[in-house]
């Protein structure tokens, strides 16, 4: 890093500054006086910043307009916000437009501070705030560390009940206007859920590397998440302290075999995030509305850089990870198909455990998984079940495939022009 890259980012913050307050154009001479800089460093900073912000997925762009720069909300955000959060119905109060925008802002990318919203919106958000709060249709549900407006917005079941939503999987992902979208491509999201002992790891492994996909282990980045919290001593009775953690951590995909490594901090996780301390903690970070959404818009960012697509096995990925794609499955077994194969893993692990108490430790992590309030594991009716009990995992996999290959068929068959 070069010795200019502090002022870079000092003359970044002052430009965001003075753009985020401005209701009209700003001129490069103004800019200039302002930022006590030189005309051809503020120009250039401009130029960075505006890269800047089309590189990322922030609702906001930075645009040249009447001899000026301006702030504008991201076309692409605000068809996706008019698609997903239309008005509800007659007997449902209307929202303004300053405060739908505001809720979907929220939507989608909570947890998020009010210095946030208005870094997007570019105003004051302040009776707007007041307004979605006295509906409900908002909540604070944290603190974050900075200064000055720490408090952290997220949606409601309100919210959900207010536009006739399920869940937040149900809101359309933002595309940038004239870009192909992922079934365009020809990118394949393929979501399998199912409940633990069902083989879905282990399937969704065989079928990435069969269709030159790449594995997505979601698990692991809530361990990883878990793993820093202990090592970081973070309060597990805090849920913002945990949410912030989440919100910093440098998580990133490392791709390998058709294998998605986990980086934490620009280091490989390893064998330290299976730990029984680990495992033991777990559900005490992974069970944070916050951090799933957090978890989940993070893999969504970094799927979207991968080559072909992806396969993504959990409990929530076809309702919140990759609700829009049709490559959905839904893999189930016995109680006590899934204690037996749980049995020779501790076998071959040479430890010690009974059948009778792993088929009383599935039901309870069944019941657990299928009544959290939050990214429960859900049977989604458009999912393919199979169930594969007595089945091989050659059969699972080849199950998996010929259903991918169907509807892939099927919309082929579908698509203009087709006979």
């Amino acid at each position: 890093m070069n010795e200019d890259t502090p002022h870079q980012e000092d003359l970044f913050a002052g430009l965001e500054a003075i753009l985020f307050a401005a209701d009209a154009p700003v001129s490069i001479l103004r800019l200039v006086r302002a930022l006590n800089h030189p005309r051809n460093r503020v120009e250039d900073a401009l130029c960075a910043l505006g890269r800047r912000y089309a590189e990322n997925d922030r609702g906001v762009e930075l645009a040249e307009l009447g001899g000026g720069w301006q702030l504008f909300t991201k076309r692409r955000f605000s068809r996706a916000v008019e698609s997903a959060l239309g008005q509800p119905p007659r007997n449902r109060t209307r929202l303004s437009a300053a405060a739908l925008e505001t809720l979907a802002i929220i939507a989608y990318r909570q947890p998020i501070t009010r210095g946030e919203i208005e870094a997007i919106r570019g105003v004051d958000t302040s009776g707007t705030l007041a307004s979605l709060a006295e509906h409900r249709l908002i909540e604070v549900s944290g603190r974050s560390e900075s200064a000055g407006r720490p408090n952290l917005y997220s949606t409601t079941e309100g919210f959900l009940n207010f536009f006739g939503l399920r869940h937040l999987g149900e809101l359309p992902q933002p595309g940038a206007e004239g870009e192909e979208t992922s079934a365009d491509r020809g990118t394949l999201r393929v979501a399998i859920d199912g409940p633990a002992g069902s083989g879905k790891s282990t399937v969704a492994r065989l079928v990435a590397s069969r269709l030159g996909l790449v594995y997505v282990d979601t698990g692991a980045f809530y361990r990883a998440l878990t793993w820093l919290a202990l090592e970081r001593g973070t309060d597990f009775g805090d849920p913002a302290a945990l949410v912030e953690l989440a919100r910093d951590a440098g998580l990133e995909l490392e791709v390998e075999d058709h294998t998605a490594r986990l980086l934490l901090e620009g280091s490989p996780v390893g064998a330290e995030i299976r730990s029984p301390r680990v495992t033991t903690a777990i559900q005490r970070v992974a069970d944070l509305p916050p951090i799933r959404n957090l978890v989940n818009g993070r893999i969504r960012e970094l799927a979207g850089r991968l080559p072909g697509g992806v396969v993504a096995e959990g409990r929530d990925i076809g309702t919140l990870l990759f609700p829009d794609t049709p490559h959905k499955f839904y893999l189930t077994a016995s109680v006590a198909e899934r204690a037996r194969r749980r049995l020779e893993d501790h076998r071959a692990r040479g430890e010690a455990v009974t059948l009778p108490e792993l088929e009383a430790q599935i039901i309870e992590r069944d019941r657990a998984d299928s009544t959290r309030q939050y990214g429960a594991l859900t049977r989604l009716p458009e999912a393919l079940e199979i169930n594969t009990t007595g089945m091989s995992i050659q059969e699972v996999v080849e199950a998996v495939i010929g259903g991918v290959e169907l509807r892939l068929a099927e919309r082929a068959s579908d698509a203009p022009g087709t006979d």
